[in-house]
């Protein structure tokens, strides 16, 4: 996956008609998945099978960085998930990935729930990145 391609998929996500963000009122916080299935900026990437629940209270530069590895097998986070997971967003810029997510948590935090809000700073980050954003 590119930044480009990690962009327009969490755009499509958060277009589609009834999405939401995936804000926890129980936890108050975001979370990757929530247990009705709603799924963060960074969480809508990460296909089901490779969802671990250690994932949670983490952000995504965390998580795909190698000095967090031993976090991950001391929670009980298999090794093969996460190095599926460090594979999975290898052609992707980390900064990029951070951003997305400090984007959407903010607006979670705020009570802004309406994905438009979202979409519209995702696009302007996107131009910060020189992607492609739709017209």
């Amino acid at each position: 996956m590119t930044t480009q391609e990690a962009y327009e998929q969490i755009r499509a996500y958060f277009s589609r008609e009834g999405a939401q963000l995936a804000w926890d009122d129980d936890l108050d916080s975001c979370q990757y998945c929530t247990e009705d299935g709603r799924r963060c900026a960074v969480g809508c990437l990460i296909p089901a099978g490779l969802y671990d629940q250690n994932f949670e209270g983490t952000n995504i530069r965390s998580l795909i960085d190698a000095e967090h590895d031993r976090k991950y097998r001391d929670a009980g986070t298999a090794p093969n998930t996460r190095a599926a997971l460090v594979d999975l967003f290898a052609g992707v810029d980390p900064v990029f990935l951070e951003k997305a997510q400090e984007r959407h948590d903010g607006l979670a935090e705020e009570d802004v729930l309406a994905t438009g809000d979202f979409v519209n700073r995702l696009d302007l980050l996107a131009e910060e990145f020189h992607l492609t954003v739709p017209s």
